[in-house]
């Protein structure tokens, strides 16, 4: 009976010992840099998930809005966290390929029964400001565009030292009240006189202020 007890015990922490200290990438399957394009269109990117352990956004259409609410990660990805769905501000976007890969070439995941793209490589956290002014983000690499049509209208945040970054998304819940900024930083208006596209491409940061709108850049303005 003791030596039974104690084989089961054995056998829970063998299995405790797995879940908790093996990197989440063990469960997971990823590709090499591949020309097949994803098969997004419109807005964005669909849902991501961001996996912190190795630095990394994956995205997918392969959920519906209920499905996506109510997916949990297994135990074993206690780094990995949903990026919950957001409204972009672009009539369309695109990545045009995925971080260390070619321009046309994705690197895929097959995880949780889906397949993913990945579409950032994280860097390090930012933050300026404090207090209910705060803009926090993230500084990533990504190859990221943005479409907008003739007549549209975007918000831009200026920073102190000049640099600009575009309004790419915001909230479930679109902004009630005038967005609280630090000291020096300034949000202005631009409307598009023809269409024109926004690239993010390679090193940005990403804030986000306390209403949750996301601010991006610097970015390259290019138009037809």
């Amino acid at each position: 009976m003791k030596s039974q007890t104690k084989s089961i015990l054995s056998a829970i922490h063998v299995a405790l010992f797995a879940t908790f200290t093996l990197p989440p990438s063990t469960a997971l399957a990823t590709t090499e840099c591949e020309a097949r394009p994803p098969s997004f269109h419109g807005g964005g990117a669909g849902y991501e998930v961001i996996d912190f352990w190795n630095g990394q956004v994956w995205a997918t259409r392969d959920w519906t809005p209920e499905e996506f609410a109510d997916f949990r990660f297994p135990l074993r990805n206690t780094f990995w966290k949903k990026n919950g769905p957001r409204h972009a501000m672009a009539a369309s976007a695109e990545f045009l390929k995925s971080p260390g890969c070619i321009e046309g070439e994705y690197r895929y995941l097959n995880a949780f029964d889906r397949e993913f793209v990945q579409v950032v490589s994280l860097k390090k956290f930012v933050s300026y400001g404090s207090g209910g002014n705060a803009l926090r983000g993230t500084t990533l690499e990504k190859y990221h565009r943005l479409n907008f049509t003739k007549g549209q209208s975007i918000r831009v945040l200026q920073a102190p030292d000049g640099r600009s970054f575009v309004e790419v998304t915001q909230g479930e819940k679109a902004p009630n009240s005038p967005t609280p900024l630090p000291e020096g930083w300034e949000l202005t208006e631009v409307t598009f006189l023809t269409d024109s596209s926004i690239e993010l491409f390679g090193e940005i940061e990403v804030l986000r202020d306390k209403q949750g709108t996301s601010f991006q850049g610097p970015f390259v303005t290019r138009t037809d």
